[in-house]
C-alpha cells in the first residue's frame, strides 16, 4: 500500500497523466464534425469518372481525329483526365486558386455562362423577330453598292507606254459607245463577281483608297485613271444602290442571334444585380502615387 501511494505521488506520473489529458483534449478540439468530417475525407480522395465522362473523352477525340480511339488511346485519355482532377484537386489543397487572376476571371466568365442560361430564352416569334429589326435598324442595314465596269491595267505589261494606253482606250471608250470593255486592257487574275459591290467588299479587293475614289466618281460615264493595290483602272458607275434596312426574311438568321445574345446578357446583368446586393462592397482609397523618376543625363566631363 505504501508502495502504490509513493508511487501514485511521484511527479513523473502526474507529468504523464496531465500530459495524456492535454493530448486526449486537443484531439477531440481537433476533430472534425463526426457527421461531417469522414464524409468530406472519403470524398476527397475518392475520384470517380462517370460514363458520360468517358464517353464525352471519346466524343472529343472522334470530333479531331475522326475515327474512335483505340484501348491503349482510350486508358491514356482516362489516365490524363485522372492526373488532371489529381494535381487539381491538390492545388486546391494549397490555395493555388486563391489570388490568381487568370482563374479568377474565368471563373467569372463560366459563371456568367451560367447566369445567362437561368432563363428559358425560348424561340422568339416572327413578331418578336421584327420588332427587334424595326428597333434596330442600323445594325442590319445593307450599305450603298454599285453596279460598275471597270478596265484594268498592269504597269509590269505595259511599264513605259502605261499612260499611252490608258489614254487610247479612254479616246476608244469616247468614241465609240458599244466598244466591248473586255477587248481592252488586261484580264484581272481574279474576275469580279457581277452583282452590286459595298466599298468595303471593295476595298478588301482593291485597297480602302481605291473603294472610296471608286465610290465618289460621277455614274454613268468612264472616268480614271484609278490607282489601286493592283494597277490601274478605268471605271464607270452603271448603278448606284442607296443604304437600306433589309426585310426580315433577307436577315431572320441575324436578327433572331442578336435577339437571343442580347436576351442571354439581360438575363446574366439580371442575376448580377440580384446577387450583388448580397454583398457589402467596401473600397480603400488608393495608395499615394510613387513620385516620377526623372531621367538625368550625364554629360562626360
Amino acid at each position: 500500500m505504501n508502495v502504490v501511494m509513493k508511487f501514485l505521488r511521484e511527479p513523473l506520473l502526474h507529468f504523464l497523466v496531465l500530459g495524456g489529458a492535454l493530448f486526449a483534449v486537443n484531439a477531440w478540439r481537433a476533430s472534425p464534425d463526426p457527421q461531417q468530417a469522414p464524409k468530406a475525407s472519403a470524398v476527397s480522395h475518392r475520384l470517380e469518372l462517370s460514363a458520360a465522362t468517358v464517353n464525352g473523352l471519346i466524343e472529343n477525340w472522334q470530333k479531331t481525329r475522326f475515327r474512335s480511339p483505340t484501348d491503349a488511346e482510350l486508358n491514356g485519355l482516362i489516365d490524363s483526365r485522372v492526373q488532371q482532377e489529381i494535381l487539381y484537386r491538390e492545388a486546391l489543397s494549397f490555395g493555388l486558386d486563391k489570388d490568381d487572376t487568370i482563374i479568377r476571371r474565368r471563373l467569372a466568365q463560366k459563371m456568367e455562362f451560367l447566369a445567362e442560361g437561368l432563363i428559358d430564352q425560348g424561340e422568339p416569334s416572327q413578331a418578336q423577330l421584327q420588332a427587334y429589326l424595326d428597333s434596330h435598324p442600323v445594325s442590319f442595314q445593307v450599305p450603298p453598292s454599285i453596279r460598275f465596269q471597270q478596265i484594268y491595267f498592269s504597269p509590269a505589261q505595259h511599264q513605259q507606254s502605261l499612260a499611252v494606253d490608258m489614254r487610247s482606250a479612254m479616246t476608244a471608250l469616247d468614241n465609240n459607245p458599244g466598244i466591248d470593255p473586255a477587248t481592252l486592257g488586261d484580264r484581272l487574275l481574279t474576275e469580279l463577281p457581277r452583282e452590286s459591290m459595298t466599298e468595303q467588299q471593295l476595298a478588301s479587293r482593291f485597297g480602302p483608297q481605291f473603294a472610296a475614289e471608286f465610290f465618289s466618281t460621277e455614274q454613268g460615264r468612264w472616268q480614271g485613271p484609278l490607282r489601286s493595290a493592283l494597277g490601274m483602272h478605268l471605271v464607270k458607275i452603271e448603278q448606284r444602290d442607296l443604304a437600306r434596312v433589309p426585310a426580315l426574311t433577307e436577315v431572320a438568321d441575324r436578327v433572331r442571334e442578336a435577339l437571343l445574345r442580347e436576351r442571354r446578357l439581360g438575363a446574366a446583368k439580371t442575376y448580377y444585380q440580384a446577387v450583388r446586393d448580397k454583398y457589402q462592397v467596401v473600397v480603400e482609397p488608393p495608395a499615394a502615387p510613387l513620385a516620377v523618376i526623372q531621367s538625368v543625363t550625364v554629360e562626360d566631363q
